[in-house]
């Protein structure tokens, strides 16, 4: 509860608390984990997105594990 609790103290909690959450993306056709421990401050990272360590280029090697070319 956050009874007594000064709006900075409720403040640090919950930035704590979002410290200790974290997020995977994976495939829906394999359910292999494309992006493990992915954290909600990962969104304030340039480069998240795009970029030589970002979520679209490990997207788009994975996707080629699926691929098939035509014949």
């Amino acid at each position: 509860m956050n009874i007594g609790k000064t709006d900075e103290q409720i403040q640090e909690d919950m930035a704590d608390q979002f410290e200790e959450m974290y997020y995977t993306v994976e495939c829906n056709e394999c359910g292999e984990k494309i992006v493990n421990a992915l954290i909600s401050d990962d969104f304030n990272r340039p480069g998240l997105i795009k970029g030589p360590e970002g979520i679209q280029d490990a997207m788009e090697a994975h996707n080629m594990t699926h691929y098939e070319k035509p014949r």
